[in-house]
């Protein structure tokens, strides 16, 4: 299993603590952010990592191949970062997810165990989320009796939502089929800009994807998005 990190985003609402480095490069308890996912994806077994990379790319690539040396990286270069969001950076991957794979956005912050529990899921697409109180700007999720993903995206009401999607998500070899035809959908359409959640809903909703959501209650997790978030994530306790 290999893991796919999205690390692209220039991160203006992060200014002017990214003004020179991506936000993945931040350090919280001295390490940054980046490091602390690729440290728990190795204790997991983990050996293939790639880096989708974009603002700042020879700083981020730098970073890693002197903190991580003997790891096994493959860097794929977003060059339109600025005008596209997380499903074309997971399109240029496509390449990388054939077979399964652990998809990771690179601004999330979170317990070690969330990555042990996803990647020793019995299922073979499984996704982490929170049941935290309902948030319009997070990414929602809807699921049937037996935890199977229905719908997932920004659109859902609070009446319809499960929980909240935290990007750290294990994606099967079945799963990945039909995702690719939703990542190559968007990328024929000229929609740049759409969420990897996007194309995850689009792989479920068109392609009959199958997806099950993996509850980590009570270990804590943060995508840092703002100057509060990484506040916030300064407060965890992992």
């Amino acid at each position: 299993m290999k893991a796919i990190i999205l690390a692209a985003g220039e991160s203006k609402r992060l200014r002017p603590m990214t003004n020179n480095i991506p936000k993945c490069l931040l350090k919280i308890g001295g390490v940054t952010i980046i490091d602390r996912q690729i440290e728990n994806l190795k204790k997991n077994g983990i050996k293939k990592i790639v880096v989708v990379v974009g603002y700042q790319a020879l700083k981020l690539i730098g970073h890693l191949k002197k903190q991580w040396p003997d790891t096994d990286f493959s860097f794929i270069e977003n060059e339109n970062f600025r005008n596209t969001g997380a499903a074309y950076s997971l399109w240029l991957a496509k390449d990388y997810l054939y077979g399964s794979a652990i998809y990771l956005n690179a601004d999330v912050f979170c317990h070690p165990d969330i990555v042990k529990n996803i990647v020793t899921s019995g299922k073979d697409s499984v996704t982490a989320i929170q049941r935290s109180p309902w948030n319009e700007e997070q990414v929602n999720m809807s699921v049937s009796d037996n935890l199977q993903i229905i719908e997932i995206g920004k659109h859902l009401g609070e009446e319809s939502s499960y929980g909240e999607f935290i990007g750290v998500s294990k994606l099967g070899e079945e799963f990945n089929k039909v995702l690719i035809k939703a990542l190559e959908h968007f990328a024929r359409r000229g929609e740049h800009k759409k969420f990897a959640a996007d194309a995850i809903n689009m792989a479920i909703q068109k392609w009959g994807g199958k997806k099950y959501v993996l509850d980590v209650a009570g270990l804590p997790a943060i995508e840092i998005d703002t100057i509060r978030d990484y506040k916030n994530a300064k407060g965890l306790k992992i």
